[in-house]
């Protein structure tokens, strides 16, 4: 997935005790990161999704998906739960969405490109890995573009 390119996915097998065995994210160009078992455990969250998602406060371990609704890319229809990317890849699925979510930090909404993906283990799905592209200032941008074009073209028909 082109999405995941600037990170580096490595998990290893469980050596004697621990299921899930460990998971290596090298961070890249993507900065924001949850990695979460199979039964919904945290394995893994950054600092950055952290800063995102929860305004820099430590979350509880078992918050996988915040508490929070979540929009198809036009920020209005809500996306049911059974189809956010992170249920989905936990279902097996590989998935890449655009999404406006309401966050502490944010309340009006990031738009985010959100990929996610099932974590295999010698060919048993562990979890899922989710990789979240703030989208928010490119969106403001093209909306003040195409605002100003709109603008100008008024301009010349008078």
């Amino acid at each position: 997935m082109g999405e995941l390119e600037g990170c580096v996915l490595n998990a290893e097998p469980a050596r004697q005790g621990g299921r899930h065995g460990r998971l290596a994210v090298q961070h890249g160009e993507c900065a924001d990161v949850l990695a979460v078992a199979a039964d919904g455990t945290v394995l893994m969250r950054n600092r950055a999704m952290i800063d995102m998602f929860y305004g820099g406060t430590e979350p509880p371990a078992s918050d996988a998906a915040p508490r929070r609704e979540v929009f198809r890319a036009d920020g209005i229809t809500k996306l049911p739960q059974e189809q956010w990317p992170l249920t989905r890849a936990l279902g097996g699925e590989s998935c890449s969405l655009e999404l406006v979510v309401p966050t502490e930090a944010h309340p009006d909404g990031l738009s985010l490109e959100v990929t996610a993906r099932p974590l295999t283990v010698d060919g048993e799905q562990v979890g899922a890995v989710v990789v979240f592209h703030d989208l928010t200032d490119v969106k403001r941008a093209q909306a003040d573009l195409h605002r100003s074009e709109a603008e100008l073209r008024e301009r010349e028909r008078t």
